[in-house]
């Protein structure tokens, strides 16, 4: 940032020709505080003026988006009084013009700006066919027709097999869950193999020969239901507990 100025004697006169050392800080208020900036420079003077450069041995790192003060030493001595208040350039109206960006000064006076979504924060873009944007306060719902799969963003640092899995407030791209087989007897598994190791106990194979027991009977084949004591006519109804052979009740016609 250039900064131009005049110097004077205290009596008004001109100082002479020479070198000369500035110490320049920049404050946010007219007087008093601290520097929220400061440098020393060596300088000449031609004709009591000087010119600089702001910023060149040590970064300006503010906003610039309210008012700041000037406030200059000469060769080690006390600030001078007042400070400069910092004014804008012609080339700063552009910058405030940038500022709120030339689409922004065409939308409606009531738009509303979307700038997070999911959690996600910055620029977002929508892609897809048959968008549809409607508000009522306090909610702006987005409909969208369809969304290319090829035009989604997945997030930054997804790795090759990883899945979008659903973590309780939004979709995240994770490794799949690890699924953990354990082998019961007679069982053994070897990486993706299963395979058998010989039966331990014969007695609790089921198969096609296999008696069944209970409410059912035959092989497991052939499944039939049990008799369970039922005599001609009767049928099996539910008693609340379990079904039992019973007579079908009577119907009476008045």
């Amino acid at each position: 940032m250039n900064y131009q100025g005049i110097l004077l004697q205290p009596d008004g006169s001109v100082p002479p020709d020479g070198p000369v050392t500035l110490g320049i800080a920049i404050y946010d208020q007219p007087q008093g505080g601290v520097p929220l900036w400061q440098e020393t420079i060596a300088t000449r003077l031609e004709g009591s003026v000087f010119d600089v450069e702001l910023g060149t041995m040590s970064a300006i790192d503010l906003l610039f988006n309210k008012p700041y003060y000037i406030g200059i030493s000469v060769n080690g001595g006390s600030e001078l009084t007042p400070r400069t208040p910092c004014t804008t350039t012609p080339y700063a109206f552009r910058a405030i013009y940038a500022d709120t960006a030339g689409i922004a000064t065409d939308l409606d006076s009531n738009a509303k700006v979307v700038r997070s979504l999911n959690g996600m924060h910055g620029n977002i873009t929508i892609r897809g066919v048959n968008i549809t944007v409607t508000t009522q306060p306090g909610l702006v719902e987005l409909r969208i027709g369809r969304i290319p799969l090829d035009s989604v963003d997945f997030p930054v640092g997804t790795r090759a097999g990883q899945a979008l899995i659903w973590n309780g407030t939004r979709w995240i791209a994770d490794d799949l869950p690890t699924t953990t087989f354990i082998a019961g007897r007679g069982i053994d598994i070897r990486g993706d193999t299963i395979g058998n190791t010989g039966d331990v106990d014969p007695l609790d194979d089921v198969l096609f020969s296999t008696q069944a027991g209970g409410d059912i009977t035959g092989t497991f084949l052939q499944l039939r239901i049990a008799q369970k004591g039922a005599t001609p006519g009767e049928a099996l109804m539910w008693n609340g507990t379990e079904w039992m052979p019973s007579r079908i009740p009577a119907v009476v016609l008045d």
